[in-house]
């Protein structure tokens, strides 16, 4: 099936979302009306949104005004998403006298590739889905739509191969004979050679052939396990791919998949580590979590506690476990963007679990005094220590249990767990008790996780000032910096109106500067 693309505008976003579970009547209606604009937009023109929204509903406000333009490029391959997309929820009969053609024939009436023809769909393209004849849904386009866009809309299409170029099997095999090393310099190699294919079309003919094991280049190999180590090292470090790469034999491209890798193979032990929770239905994973007030990434615990709602915090720590979990499962392949998602969830799942252990401070306390008979001021600061590890780890793990709808119970049970554990420690020796009060022991929450090295080492909010203005505000917001929520790649393009390729490029940047100063 091929990929639907994701909206560029709001207005069309938000008219797809109200339609996406309405009736099929209403959805008819709002295609023929975008099949119908998609044919008199103009490419460089712009449109405001409330002559959108009257075309595609019939509905106009008295009271609008003109605001914001959308460009008309953009308009027209958002409406043919959209077309898409409800199309599939209201499919028409594609059998009948004049039945529509699919997706190969309409590739051989433009004259393309399958593929070439798939990304001609932003330019105005429009196809649907509809039930065939075997009672499968497939991707058609209606005959009028066909000759329309060949008369309109093919002389603004971006240039195609030509007829007589080089084919990709004739390009793989030169690629073979003039093995230069790497995938770039291969293609340098071949497109001297064959000069009627440029030299990015030979370089993805390369790579998408790397991909499935057709073609490998001699610096293309499989790391050893010290080699993945040394990577690792590397990357925490800060160290440029480029130089890891030279070190090793290999292209960055291989580096960076590695690092991606590692990535994942790190969230997948921090995910066994968990057990489920105890939320299951769709509707509880659609609670909202806290994006502010929350704890700083150099919050310590102590043997003290504050009020706050445990709740909404449970019910929030458990959702984000759940989101976590089927982020990991969706990652099929590897991608940087899946598992940017999968660690910025978790990122915020810490987070919560970490507000939850401050505020059962108090129960801890009591459960410390109650063992050792005395106030804990009068304890030495390493047996402090010792037993705030001891009581969070046990408290920690009713958190993972505990179910929301019996949030009153969790400050017993857990002063109940550390009860348990205590009772497994020898008897408090009279000699390590201070004889005078000790200072108020502080032990740092980073400390006590299993996936600290996915977590930002907190002398990084001090180091921004070395940093630009606009990566500094892309590392607060990337790692949730100052008590707000962690945002992924994808949330900040969308807020800056950029690509995620753009940000993640300067997200690197900037965590390799911050990784090396100090």
């Amino acid at each position: 099936m091929p990929r639907e693309a994701a909206f560029r505008c709001a207005v069309i976003a938000d008219l797809h979302r109200q339609l996406e579970f309405g009736a099929d009547g209403a959805r008819r209606r709002m295609l023929d009306a975008a099949e119908l604009l998609v044919r008199e937009v103009d490419d460089a023109r712009g449109y405001p949104i409330p002559f959108i929204v009257w075309r595609l509903t019939g509905w106009k406000p008295e009271d609008s005004e003109v605001g914001d333009v959308v460009p008309g490029e953009a308009l027209i391959a958002d409406l043919v998403t959209m077309i898409q997309r409800l199309s599939r929820r209201s499919p028409a009969e594609a059998a009948g006298e004049a039945p529509p053609l699919r997706l190969d024939r309409v590739a051989e009436a433009l004259g393309v590739s399958r593929r070439t023809m798939v990304r001609w769909r932003r330019h105005g393209l429009v196809m649907r889905w509809g039930r065939c004849e075997d009672g499968r849904l497939r991707l058609v386009c209606h005959q009028d739509t066909l000759e329309w866009f060949l008369q309109q809309r093919r002389h603004h299409l971006p240039p195609s191969k030509a007829p007589g170029a080089s084919t990709s099997i004739e390009l793989l095999e030169t690629a073979a004979r003039l093995d230069a090393g790497s995938v770039q310099a291969t293609a340098r190699a071949v497109a001297k050679e064959h000069p009627d294919r440029s030299l990015a079309s030979i370089r993805g003919v390369l790579r998408r052939a790397s991909d499935r094991g057709q073609f490998q280049t001699g610096k293309q190999r499989r790391l050893t396990n010290r080699e993945r180590r040394f990577v690792a090292r590397a990357f925490r470090l800060g160290v440029e791919p480029a130089r890891v790469a030279a070190r090793l034999g290999v292209t960055p491209r291989t580096i960076h998949r590695t690092s991606v890798r590692l990535r994942y193979e790190a969230l997948r032990q921090a995910d066994e580590l968990l057990p489920p929770g105890p939320l299951r239905s769709d509707d509880e994973l659609d609670a909202s979590c806290p994006a502010s007030d929350l704890p700083l990434w150099d919050a310590v615990v102590s043997l003290t506690g504050t009020a706050g709602d445990l709740k909404g915090d449970l019910t929030a720590m458990h959702t984000l476990r759940q989101r976590m979990g089927a982020c990991l499962k969706r990652i099929s392949p590897v991608s940087g963007t899946g598992v940017d998602e999968a660690e910025t969830t978790m990122r915020w799942m810490t987070l919560m679990r970490w507000r939850l252990l401050l505020q059962l401070g108090g129960a801890l306390r009591t459960a410390v005094e109650m063992w050792a008979h005395r106030p804990v001021e009068e304890l030495s600061t390493p047996v402090q220590r010792s037993l705030i590890h001891l009581g969070t780890h046990a408290m920690l793990r009713v958190l993972e249990l505990q179910r929301p709808d019996e949030w009153h119970r969790m400050e017993s049970r857990a002063h109940g767990a550390v009860d348990r554990a205590l009772a497994e420690v020898p008897p408090l020796r009279r000699d390590l008790a201070s004889a005078a009060p000790a200072s108020v022991v502080l032990v740092p929450l980073r400390g006590l996780e299993h996936w600290g090295e996915l977590l930002p080492d907190p002398r990084w909010p001090a180091r921004r000032s070395s940093l630009n203005e606009a990566s500094a505000t892309l590392v607060t917001l990337r790692y949730g910096l100052g008590g707000q929520r962690p945002w992924t790649l994808r949330e900040i393009a969308e807020a800056r109106g950029c690509t995620v390729a753009a940000v993640a490029r300067q997200w690197d940047h900037a965590a390799r500067s911050l990784k090396r100063s100090g």
